[in-house]
């Protein structure tokens, strides 16, 4: 295969042979080198979310175990191809309340499970030389996760690895690019958590606080919106650039477990009922 860089011609293109695109999440969720970016207000169980992705990638299964029923028969979406090993570079929570939101988890989890979290989740947390915005910042991250070769790596907050105006297009450009280049060198696929910002009539992508840089180097965002804050329930909403529209869904915070767990198709405002539709993808 051609480098990114190389320049082909029409006829050298048509006669390359491409792999399977390698789907990590499917339908079209999250692909191999792809970044995807969850967001929501304060205090909305983005970590939560976050975690519980987290440690399906490296179990399987299906995401946040997600279904809906058709022709009377249960169906499971969002299948997860496992991989191999992730690593969350986080700057707000420190090493002591990421082990208290992810212990719940993991002693949930079998004994087999458990030792794939133990052995190939790797979390570096707090260290605020870890920045976008800088060569020096960005050679500390890819030294960070050259040690580990992770498959996957998760930025939580985006806004913790750069000094800069967020509101800034040119800015917020710089730094989706130089996020762009590491995932390329070191061959891994990004999550990033971030936050919306304070404009409550902003819809879809506009909800994303910052510069539209942000929402335009995206592939998957999934938008994050309390429901009902007694019960822990949000909608998600779900933003591809590949793949069918995905209807809003819910999702409830196991208060046992701390995982967010699938709860119902979203069909509107809270005292309705919800069911499952026939299909989950939007006609």
């Amino acid at each position: 295969m051609p480098k990114h860089s190389d320049t082909l011609s029409f006829e050298e293109l048509r006669q390359l042979t491409f792999p399977p695109e390698t789907h990590i999440i499917g339908n079209g969720l999250f692909k191999k080198g792809s970044k995807l970016i969850v967001t929501a207000a304060p205090k909305s169980y983005k970590s939560f979310t976050l975690n519980t992705m987290i440690s399906q990638l490296l179990t399987g299964g299906h995401l946040f175990g997600a279904f809906t029923n058709h022709a009377r028969l249960r169906q499971d979406i969002f299948h997860i191809s496992p991989v191999n090993r992730v690593l969350l570079i986080e700057q707000e929570l420190g090493m002591e309340d990421n082990k208290e939101r992810l212990i719940p988890y993991w002693e949930s989890l079998s004994d087999e499970h458990k030792a794939i979290i133990d052995k190939r989740l790797f979390i570096h947390s707090c260290d605020f030389d870890l920045r976008l915005d800088t060569e020096l910042g960005c050679s500390t991250i890819e030294k960070v996760v050259r040690e580990k070769q992770p498959d996957v790596v998760c930025f939580d907050p985006l806004i913790k690895f750069h000094r800069q105006n967020e509101n800034d297009p040119s800015i917020m450009n710089t730094i989706m690019c130089n996020l762009s280049k590491m995932s390329q060198a070191l061959d891994f696929s990004t999550i990033l958590n971030h936050h919306n910002n304070k404009n409550a009539e902003k819809q879809d992508l506009d909800k994303l606080r910052g510069g539209s840089s942000i929402a335009g180097d995206l592939d998957t965002c999934l938008i994050l919106d309390v429901y009902n804050r007694n019960s822990a329930i949000i909608k998600v909403e779900t933003i591809l650039r590949r793949g069918k529209p995905i209807s809003p869904y819910l999702l409830q915070l196991n208060k046992d477990t701390l995982r967010m767990e699938f709860h119902s198709w979203y069909k509107g405002k809270r005292e309705e009922k919800t069911a499952l539709p026939e299909s989950p993808f939007v006609q």
